[in-house]
C-alpha cells in the first residue's frame, strides 16, 4: 500500500511538474502584469536614468549623432528602441516606463524557461521567475539583466545541452553568435566578459567522450565560424548606418576604447589590493568612467580628477559598506544589505570549484554527464559575472546590486540543482553532503536579498502605493506621488516652466536629467553625469566657460550626498562654480523632494 501511495504521489507530482512547465510562463506573465499594474505609474526619480534615456532619445530624434554630439554610455540599442517608441507614441514617459516593464517581464519568462530546460524542476523554475519579476532591477536599466539571461540561455543551448541532431546544435551555436552581437550592441562591458565565456565553451565541446572528439572538434569549429558570422552579420546594418550618419569611427572605436578602460580598473584595483584598502576603496559611475576612456576629454588616464585626490577620484567614489558591517549595530535591513554585497563573492569561491571539479572530471574521465553538469554551475554564473563589476567596483548600491542578481538568482538554481543530480546519482555520501551544503547556503541567499531590497524604488520593486496624488509634466509625465513629494515637483516644475521657453537651456548638476525631460527643456551638457569623483581639475572654468557661452534661462543644483559623502555634495566640491553661479543668477526657490534638495537659480534680468 505504501508502494502505491508513493507511486501515485511521484506520478501527481510528475504531472504537476509537467503542467508547470507547459503553463508556468503564463502564471508569470498574469503575474508581472498584475504586480507591475500595482506601481508602473508611481514615483518619479530626478535623478534617474528614465530622465537620461529619454533626453538621449529625444537628441536623436533631432538628428544629434550619437557619441560624437551626444554622449551615450551605452550602445545604440539601449536608444534606438525608445527612439522608434517616441516616434510611435510622441515622448512619452509613461510609454517609456511600460517599455522597460515590458523588459522585466520578458526577462522573467527567459529566466524561467533556462531553469527549466537546466533542472527539468517546475515548481524551481517557477520560484525563480516569480522572484525576476518581484525585484527585476532598477527600472530603465533592465536592459542589463537581459543581457546576462539572455547569454544564459543561448550559450547553455548551443554548447551544454545536447540538442538531438547535429543540424540544431549548429543553429543554438550560431544564434549564441546571434545572441552575443546582439548583447555588445546593448552593452559593451558586459559582453565582453560574455565573449570570454563563448570562446572558452568552443574550446571545451570537443572533450569529453574520446571516441567522438574528432566529431565534436568539427562541430565546434563550424560552430564557430558560424556564431562569430552571425555576430559581425548582427553588427553591419548598425556599421553601415554609423558611417552613413557621420559617426562610423567613433562607433567602431568605443569597442577598444572599453578594452582599455578594463585594463586600467583592472591595474587601479591591483594597487588598491596591495594598499591592503580592501575594504574602504570606491567606486565611480560607469557611463563617466566610458566617457573618459573613450573621449579623452580633459584629462588623462594618469592624470587626477579630482584637486582634492591624488589618484583618479577613487577615495571621492561610492564606497562599499564595511564587512564589519554586517555583524554592526545597524538595523536588519543594513545588515542584510551588507552581506549581499560580499555574499555573492562566498558563493562563487565555493560554487566555482565545485564546478570545475565536476568539469575536470567529466573530461578525464570521459563522463558527459559529470561534464553538462559542471558547465551548468560554470556557466550561469560566469554571465551573471558579466554585471559583477557594474555593482562591486563602480557602483555598489542597491540598483545596481539587484540587476546583479537578476542572473545570479537564477545561475544559483541551475547551479545547485546540477551540482544536487550529479552527487545523488553518481555521487558516495561525502559530495552528496557537500552539494546539499552548496545548494542550502545557494537557497539562503534569497531570504537576505529580499530584506535588504524589498521594497525600494531603486531596484524596481514595488514600494509605496497608498496617499498619492496625480502629478502631470510634459513628455507624458503622468504618476502618482506623495503627497509632499508631488507639492514640491509642482513648484519645481512650474518654477522652470514660467522662467524659460522650450528654447532655453536648463541646467541641473550635478545629475537630474529627468528635470530636463518632464519640462521639456534642453541641456547643453555633452553628458548630463558629473560628481566629485570624475569631474577633473578643470570642471569648474570649463562649466563657467560653458554658463558665460550658454546663458541658459535656470540651472538646478541638486546638494544631495550623491556618492554618500559630506564631499560628494556639489556645492562643497564645486565651490569657485557655485560663486560664479551666485553672481550672475538669483534663487529662486529651494524644492524638497525625498532627499534631493533642488535649488532653482533664474539669471538676473
Amino acid at each position: 500500500m505504501f508502494g502505491a501511495s508513493l507511486n501515485s504521489l511521484n506520478f501527481h507530482a510528475s504531472r504537476i511538474n509537467s503542467l508547470i512547465a507547459k503553463w508556468g510562463w503564463i502564471l508569470i506573465l498574469g503575474f508581472a502584469l498584475c504586480y507591475y499594474g500595482l506601481y508602473y505609474r508611481t514615483g518619479l526619480n530626478l535623478g534617474g536614468e528614465g530622465g537620461t534615456n529619454g533626453v538621449l532619445a529625444l537628441r536623436l530624434m533631432e538628428g544629434q549623432r550619437p557619441i560624437v554630439d551626444t554622449f551615450l554610455g551605452y550602445n545604440l540599442m539601449w536608444f534606438y528602441p525608445l527612439v522608434g517608441l517616441f516616434y510611435l507614441t510622441g515622448p512619452d514617459y509613461l510609454a517609456m516606463r511600460v517599455f522597460f516593464f515590458a523588459i522585466c517581464a520578458l526577462t522573467a519568462l527567459l529566466g524561467f524557461k533556462v531553469v527549466w530546460r537546466c533542472s527539468h524542476q517546475g515548481w524551481l523554475s517557477l520560484a525563480v521567475g516569480i522572484i525576476l519579476v518581484l525585484i527585476p532591477g532598477m527600472i530603465f536599466r533592465n536592459y542589463m539583466g537581459l543581457i546576462a539571461i539572455f547569454s544564459m540561455y543561448f550559450f547553455i543551448n548551443g554548447f551544454v545541452l545536447e540538442a538531438g541532431t547535429r543540424s540544431k546544435q549548429l543553429f543554438w551555436m550560431a544564434a549564441a553568435g546571434a545572441g552575443l552581437g546582439f548583447c555588445y550592441l546593448i552593452r559593451i562591458e558586459p559582453s565582453m566578459i560574455l565573449t570570454v565565456i563563448f570562446l572558452g565553451l568552443i574550446v571545451l565541446y570537443p572533450f569529453g567522450n574520446k571516441s567522438d572528439f574528432p566529431l565534436r572538434t568539427r562541430q565546434a569549429i563550424l560552430g564557430a565560424t558560424l556564431g562569430a558570422t552571425m555576430l559581425i552579420v548582427t553588427h553591419l546594418p548598425f556599421v553601415w548606418h554609423s558611417q552613413m550618419n557621420g559617426f562610423g569611427e567613433a562607433f567602431l572605436n568605443q569597442y577598444t576604447s572599453f578594452f582599455h578602460l578594463f585594463r586600467h580598473e583592472l591595474k587601479s584595483e591591483v594597487e588598491n589590493l596591495k594598499k591592503s584598502n580592501f575594504n574602504k576603496k570606491t567606486s565611480a559611475p560607469e557611463s563617466k568612467k566610458f566617457e573618459e576612456a573613450q573621449t579623452a576629454s580633459n584629462i588623462s588616464a594618469n592624470e587626477p580628477t579630482s584637486v582634492r585626490n591624488s589618484e583618479p577620484g577613487r577615495e571621492s567614489r561610492r564606497g562599499r559598506p564595511d564587512l564589519n558591517e554586517i555583524f554592526g549595530n545597524g538595523t536588519s535591513r543594513e545588515k542584510a544589505f551588507a552581506a549581499m554585497i560580499y555574499y555573492p563573492i562566498a558563493l562563487c569561491a565555493l560554487l566555482i570549484p565545485a564546478g570545475a571539479t565536476l568539469l575536470t572530471f567529466g573530461i578525464l574521465r570521459g563522463n558527459l554527464a559529470a561534464k553538462k553538469d559542471g558547465l551548468l554551475v560554470l556557466v550561469p554564473i560566469g554571465c551573471s559575472l558579466s554585471l559583477f563589476p557594474q555593482y562591486f567596483f563602480f557602483r555598489p548600491d542597491a540598483p545596481h546590486l539587484s540587476e546583479f542578481m537578476v542572473p545570479f538568482i537564477a545561475a544559483l538554481a541551475i547551479a545547485s540543482s546540477a551540482l544536487l543530480r550529479f552527487a545523488w546519482y553518481h555521487g558516495a555520501w561525502l559530495p552528496k553532503m557537500a552539494s546539499i551544503s552548496l545548494a542550502a547556503l545557494a537557497t539562503i541567499a534569497v531570504p537576505i536579498y529580499m530584506k535588504a531590497i524589498m521594497p525600494r524604488e531603486s531596484a524596481g520593486t514595488i514600494f509605496k502605493t497608498s496617499s498619492l496624488r496625480d502629478f502631470q509634466a510634459l513628455n507624458g509625465v503622468r504618476v502618482k506621488l506623495p503627497l509632499n513629494e508631488a507639492s514640491s515637483m509642482e513648484g519645481l516644475r512650474d518654477a522652470i516652466l514660467n522662467n524659460s521657453t522650450e528654447e532655453d537651456f536648463v541646467i541641473c548638476y550635478p545629475y537630474s536629467p529627468t528635470i530636463n525631460f518632464m519640462t521639456n527643456r534642453r541641456s547643453y551638457e555633452y553628458n548630463l553625469y558629473v560628481d566629485n569623483a570624475t569631474a577633473g581639475q578643470k570642471f569648474d572654468s570649463s562649466a563657467i566657460e560653458r554658463l558665460n557661452k550658454f546663458q541658459p534661462a535656470v540651472v538646478v543644483i541638486d546638494n544631495r550626498a550623491i556618492n554618500g559623502t559630506d564631499e560628494s555634495r556639489f556645492k562643497n566640491w564645486a565651490k569657485v562654480f557655485m560663486n560664479k553661479l551666485e553672481e550672475k543668477y538669483q534663487l529662486e526657490g529651494v524644492y524638497k523632494i525625498g532627499s534631493k534638495e533642488n535649488s532653482v537659480y533664474l539669471i538676473k534680468k
